[in-house]
């Protein structure tokens, strides 16, 4: 049976995702915007647009967004 990181990198690459990681968080990292701790997280990344990213000069833009 695939443990659960092979099951979620599965899933997340089946939707079109192509870069996925997972760590563990330090105890004493200052969160911002979340209450909760949590000593885990995963992190995916989603392929942008090469026209989206050549708007982009020093600030992202709406279209960015």
């Amino acid at each position: 049976m695939p443990d659960n990181k092979s099951q979620i990198t599965e899933f997340l690459q089946k939707s079109g995702i192509k870069i996925v990681g997972f760590c563990e968080i330090p105890g004493k990292t200052e969160t911002y915007e979340i209450e909760e701790s949590f000593p885990r997280a995963i992190v995916f990344g989603v392929p942008l647009s090469s026209s989206v990213l050549r708007t982009i000069k020093d600030r992202p833009t709406l279209i960015y967004k």
